[in-house]
């Protein structure tokens, strides 16, 4: 579902930016899109999750961190109001892979899920 989300906020990225892309920079694309989800996961569900929780309840550190991953997505849909859609998602993503992180104890099933959702996004856009 978020993938399918995602794919559609992102379609429309003008095909000529798309278009640029070579097989180097798909590959480095990639790898960072993958290392980028890893940090996120490590920040968002890791750190400041696990820091929100300590004080108060599992639900209210998912609601905040969520809200938090959204709001990095801000300064973007301000260049471009058609990606306002981008915070909504990004916030509902946060909020399910902060799900994720609670119910198995574990930052790595999110950051594999966070990694696929950001390259398979990308493959479905060239």
């Amino acid at each position: 579902m978020l993938l399918v989300l995602s794919y559609l906020v992102f379609s429309p990225v003008p095909a000529e930016v798309v278009a640029q892309t070579t097989t180097a920079t798909t590959v480095a694309g990639f790898l960072a899109m993958a290392l980028r989800a890893v940090g996120e996961e490590l920040f968002f569900r890791g750190f400041l999750q696990g820091l929100v929780a300590q004080r108060w309840n599992a639900g209210e550190a998912i609601a905040l961190q969520g809200v938090l991953f959204g709001l990095l997505n801000v300064p973007l849909a301000l260049l471009d109001l058609s990606l306002i859609p981008l915070f909504v998602l990004q916030v509902a993503t946060g909020f399910a892979l902060g799900w994720l992180r609670e119910k198995t104890a574990s930052l790595w099933p999110g950051a594999a899920v966070h990694a696929a959702i950001n390259i398979l996004t990308a493959v479905l856009l060239v």
